[in-house]
C-alpha cells in the first residue's frame, strides 16, 4: 500500500470519526412540551415510583403530574412537598394551594430533600 493510500484512508477515519462523534455530542434538545405526555400521575404517584424502585418507568420521560402547590420559587413551583418543577419563565401568576397540572420532564429524585425533580416544565391547567 503505498504512502498517498494510507494517508488517503487514515484520513477518512478520522474525518469520519470526528464528525459522527460531534453529531452525538451535540444533538438537537428535545421540545417537552411538543412531544405527548407518556406518564400521567398525581405527585403521589410518582414519588411511589422512586419508592418502589421502578424509577425506569419514568425517568427522562414526559410526565404530566398534578396537584396542589405548597411553595413558589421565581423559576419553580412545588406541589404537595413532593414534585419540584423548575421553568424557563418565572412563575408569579401562581398562587399557594392552587391545583395546577404540569408537563415536564423528569430527571430524578433528590434524596436530600425529597422531591421528585423535573424540568423544561409547563403549565397545563
Amino acid at each position: 500500500m503505498s504512502k498517498k493510500l494510507k494517508f488517503v484512508v487514515l484520513f477518512f477515519f478520522l474525518f469520519s470519526g470526528t464528525y459522527f462523534l460531534y453529531n452525538y455530542l451535540y444533538q438537537n434538545h428535545r421540545n417537552i412540551q411538543k412531544e405527548p405526555v407518556e406518564v400521567s400521575v398525581s405527585s403521589s404517584d410518582l414519588v411511589g415510583f422512586f419508592n418502589k424502585n421502578e424509577s425506569e418507568k419514568i425517568l427522562n420521560k414526559t410526565v404530566e403530574i398534578f396537584g396542589k402547590i405548597t411553595e413558589i420559587n421565581s423559576k419553580s413551583l412545588t406541589i404537595d412537598n413532593k414534585v419540584q418543577c423548575s421553568f424557563e419563565i418565572e412563575v408569579n401568576a401562581f398562587k399557594l394551594n392552587q391545583i395546577v397540572t404540569i408537563k415536564g420532564r423528569c430527571i430524578g429524585f433528590d434524596e436530600l430533600f425529597g422531591l421528585v425533580k423535573i424540568d423544561q416544565s409547563s403549565i397545563i391547567k
